[in-house]
């Protein structure tokens, strides 16, 4: 991957990639009882349309509170705490149940696991958004029928999390499981890091005739589905090749396929393309779960349950306050207040307002009113939020490549692996640390303080607030932290509301989400501001977008620099079509990075105060200069390509003394003369022999007669048979970018050449450059 400052700004990653470490195993709490309570009411009380979506429809817990108080009229409280008491206790029993539609009255489904293999965290995102939806459609059939068979569970489980062996086990033990693979693709192709063992494993058996495999039998009472995750600008030859590869493997299995494999594409708009699927995936269990409705009386059942033992789990905080329930949805979910401890709530009663969909977050006055700069307190422990290789790399520079370029000048950073500062190892024994030409970096970054005190400003609550443990296993953010950290360090306010979540705001059943949301680039304080809505705490943290680490080229030789990476990396700003102002979240992270040095007294040696950075080094084993130094190179680069094309420059150049290199080509085009920030290292491999030719374009700005304005796409098709001849040659090429604009066009430009120069149609032309790619002579290194 390169620097951001692609279109839109969002500095997505290279790959579709794990949320963090922070694995979260979803469980049936307060949470979950709740809402499986609300469906089971349903046809009892007056109903809205819900906010979540088309895929179901939820009842104000007002008017089923309505409904139990009237059943106590003679309680004189006008608190409604035994009424709350009873909710939760009437939801522990038998949420969750479904009757078969077979006349053997026994569940269709015994649980329902979905898998996932994420590195960026996208994929384990989508696999909570899955859950959250299949629980609602559990508790719809739950609603529809009191004759249950039993419980269903719902697993959420990293493939990383057991052997291949023993998931392989679970796999081949029932045909009434259903299991749902939510999988990305790392790099050109790769698995990511938490899927890589079982997907190397599965893939990699040789199928023998019966079906099976030396390794793996025939599963033909497997039921699956997949939904793939990859970039199609990005990497078309390679597109979704993990979730195909895995969708392909099970079909040769014998294993039952519920559901036609789903595809996203990051390079468009992936977050619709989840949604549909998922709404697929959603009427499949709605299906599968229907059943006759029974004329028992919900209210009778509730009866009985109010006599049930209280041994039961109490909401976190205070009781619910009695409140005017009237209005639609939205606005009730705006009136209903939860009273808090003294010190929490901002409001002058001592309330704030209060989910209907998640529990209540058990929430301590605050002890300071301190931020952590950054979470590494966390590692090693339950809580951890960094995936376990990030580190808190020194900043040892930071510095502006260009001169009188604005606020779009390139910027250069430096960190230290080593962690060495004045002799003391800053972040533990790091002296294995290393990385290797072509990798990549993995930068956690923090949101900024403005946007920051955005947010706090429309929430009810202290900011200060430690969100203590509790009861509650799905929360999805780190607990032991204040509200304010886990808004600085936890959750991407930058970035755009799901599909659920913009529909849950808006109050409506169907959002045209790329044109609404993703198009216009609205965010969650854009909604909010633009309909009034309020938003509690819970909902909020609960379904905003977890914070997500972004990849960055490493723009430095490992041989010149083995104990320092360097990033080259542009400010992302820009307005969107609505006339909001936007900052990308880490290149605006990492431009307030740097690092200080202070004389010390009596003329010793002077003493270095520097920021960090957690992140982490990230291999792309794909993307590596050819081993033998005479086979021929060509580097085609486009605006923030150029990270990559430094690095390979930079250790061409130092090894050039002991190298024989054949032929070296740069093709490279900047934005304007300002951007070409790095001639002087360009003139070194020209005169060192690691170029033997190099060509340099701009898109506007030129001013000399020899400068030449013009994409360097067109300069490719200019050198169309330098092009080819270097293909047939066996060269490698790489390609280093923006997906969007360059390699699109770049790509097309390549597949003119082949046709033009080889003779080929379009088909054949594909293969030609396909075959160069799995043989690693054709190479991309994009940003999406």
């Amino acid at each position: 991957m390169t620097f951001h400052g692609g279109k839109g700004g969002n500095e997505s990653h290279i790959h579709q990639t794990s949320l963090t470490s922070y694995n979260i195993q979803r469980r049936f709490t307060t949470q979950n009882k709740l809402r499986m309570l609300l469906h089971r009411f349903r046809p009892l009380v007056s109903s809205t349309s819900s906010c979540s979506g088309n895929r179901s429809v939820r009842t104000t817990v007002s008017s089923l509170r309505q409904l139990l108080v009237r059943r106590h009229e003679g309680n004189p409280m006008r608190k409604l705490h035994s009424t709350n008491q009873l909710l939760w206790n009437m939801s522990s029993q038998r949420f969750f149940s479904s009757s078969s539609a077979s006349a053997a009255s026994e569940s269709a489904i015994d649980s329902i696991n979905i898998y996932y293999a994420s590195q960026g965290g996208t994929s384990q995102l989508f696999a909570h958004q899955l859950a959250e939806g299949i629980e609602e459609e559990v508790a719809a059939a739950a609603a529809a029928s009191v004759d249950t068979a039993g419980t269903i569970p719902v697993d959420i489980k990293s493939l990383d999390e057991q052997s291949p062996e023993n998931f392989l086990e679970q796999f081949a033990a029932t045909n009434k499981n259903l299991h749902f693979f939510l999988v990305s693709c790392a790099g050109v192709g790769e698995p990511p890091d938490n899927g890589r063992e079982f997907y190397n494993y599965f893939i990699s058996s040789t199928t023998t005739k019966d079906g099976g495999s030396n390794d793996i039998s025939p599963l033909p009472n497997f039921r699956y589905a997949v939904f793939g995750l990859g970039n199609q600008r990005a990497h078309p030859n390679h597109y979704n090749v993990i979730g195909k590869r895995l969708n392909e493997r099970f079909q040769k299995l014998g294993a039952q396929q519920l559901l036609p494999l789903g595809l996203g594409d990051d390079g468009d708009c992936i977050d619709d393309d989840f949604d549909q699927w998922m709404e697929q995936t959603l009427e499949f269990i709605q299906k599968t779960l229907s059943s006759k409705e029974e004329t028992n009386s919900i209210l009778s059942e509730a009866g009985t349950t109010a006599t049930t033992s209280d041994d039961h789990e109490s909401p976190a905080e205070a009781d619910v306050l009695e409140a005017d329930y009237g209005g639609d949805d939205r606005k009730t979910i705006n009136e209903q207040r939860i009273e808090c401890p003294a010190g929490i709530a901002t409001s002058p009663d001592g309330t704030r307002r209060m989910s209907l969909k998640y529990p209540p977050l058990l929430l301590e006055p605050a002890t300071r009113d301190v931020v952590s700069a950054d979470l590494f307190h966390l590692q090693n422990g339950k809580q951890q939020f960094y995936s376990k290789e990030t580190l808190p790399l020194t900043v040892r520079n930071n510095r502006l490549l260009t001169t009188d370029s604005g606020e779009s000048g390139l910027l250069e950073i430096e960190v230290d692996i080593l962690g060495r500062e004045g002799g003391t190892f800053l972040h533990g024994n790091n002296e294995d640390l290393s990385y290797t030409t072509g990798d990549h970096l993995l930068v956690y970054p923090r949101n900024s303080n403005a946007i920051v005190q955005g947010y706090v400003d429309i929430l009810d609550v202290d900011p200060h607030a430690r969100i203590v443990n509790g009861s509650n296993d799905s929360y999805p953010h780190p607990t032991g932290i204040s509200i304010m950290e886990t808004l600085v360090h936890c959750i991407d306010l930058g970035a755009l509301p799901s599909p659920a979540l913009s529909r849950f705001i808006l109050g409506r059943k169907t959002v045209d989400y790329k044109r609404e949301i993703a198009e216009p680039r609205r965010t969650i304080i854009d909604l909010l501001h633009e309909t009034g809505t309020k938003l509690s705490l819970e909902d909020f943290l609960y379904m905003a977008t977890p914070m997500r680490p972004r990849y960055y080229s490493i723009a430095s030789s490992s041989v010149k620099h083995p104990s320092e990476i360097q990033l080259t990396y542009r400010p992302v700003k820009y307005m969107t079509s609505k006339g909001y102002l936007r900052e990308g979240v880490c290149t605006s992270f990492l431009s307030h990075k740097g690092a200080m040095q202070q004389q010390s007294k009596d003329g010793e040696s002077p003493k270095i105060q520097a920021s960090r950075i957690p992140a982490s080094i990230v291999r792309n084993d794909s993307f590596r200069l050819p081993i033998n130094p005479e086979t021929p190179v060509l580097m085609i680069g486009g605006g923030c390509g150029v990270a990559p094309i430094k690095a390979f420059l930079q250790e061409r150049v130092f090894q050039s003394g002991t190298q024989q290199y054949g032929p070296g080509i740069l093709f490279m085009g900047y934005r304007n003369p300002q951007d070409e920030v790095y001639k002087d290292l360009v003139h070194q491999a020209m005169t060192t022999g690691a170029l033997t030719e190099s060509k340099v374009v701009y898109s506007s700005g030129c001013s000399s007669p020899d400068q030449r304005c013009m994409m360097v796409s067109e300069l490719v098709k200019e050198e169309g048979e330098k092009v080819w001849n270097h293909f047939e040659s066996g060269g490698h090429t790489y390609l280093c970018g923006g997906a969007w604009n360059f390699g699109t066009a770049i790509k097309a430009e390549l597949l003119e050449i082949v046709q033009a120069h080889g003779n080929m149609d379009f088909e054949a032309a594909e293969q030609y450059l396909r075959n160069l790619s799995d043989q690693q002579k054709l190479s991309a290194d994009l940003a999406d």
